[in-house]
């Protein structure tokens, strides 16, 4: 079992900030792309999922697209409002379905193109293998991270707060990183001191 060894924090260190570095950049490049069809690259992605899977709920494209609730309201909000994305009626009336409208399909097919172009330069840039690579190792890590959120959430069924509250900073009390090393050694958590 790995053990907390005392160093100071750099974030030339941390893989946490190099992924977010990382993430930030290349949205950049591609919001800068679908910007041209006056999208995001979140947009569209609701688009390309909403052209996949068909009419879905919030919730459903919450969960595939991994957003917070109040990001895909708003998104979706602002997809209606340009009338790319419609609701469509439900057997429940509770339940608000949503789907592409015409021209939403015709917006997609403009910025598949453009989606194309750089991610056809991003495979350029670093060639197949390494982005193939790439690829690879951040669904490994997005594996690994899970399985460890998996695990914290499982042994805090005894506990007297719900350990979500890590997972989901917006609720209190918020446990940190030190305190959870402390508590749940096994889990092998390496955390800088600060």
């Amino acid at each position: 079992m790995p053990s907390a060894t005392k160093r100071n924090y750099t974030p030339s260190d941390c893989v946490c900030f190099a992924m977010r570095s990382a993430a930030r950049a290349v949205t950049a490049l591609y919001d800068t792309k679908m910007a041209e069809a006056n999208l995001t690259n979140g947009q569209f992605t609701i688009l390309s999922v909403l052209s996949g899977r068909g009419r879905l709920k919030i919730s459903e494209l919450q969960k595939v697209c991994q957003v917070e609730q109040s990001t895909m309201s708003r998104e979706v909000r602002t997809l209606r409002e340009r009338g790319l994305v419609e609701r469509v009626p439900s057997e429940d009336a509770r339940v608000r379905l949503f789907q592409l409208t015409r021209t939403g399909k015709q917006k997609l097919k403009q910025a598949e193109v453009l989606w194309g172009e750089v991610h056809d330069e991003m495979r350029s840039s670093l060639g197949l293998s390494a982005m193939t690579g790439l690829l690879d190792s951040l669904n490994d890590i997005k594996g690994l991270v899970q399985q460890k959120i998996h695990d914290l959430t499982s042994l805090t069924a005894a506990a007297e707060f719900p350990l979500e509250s890590v997972v989901r900073p917006d609720r209190k009390p918020a446990l940190t990183s030190r305190l959870l090393l402390d508590r749940y050694p096994r889990l092998g958590l390496n955390v800088p001191d600060g």
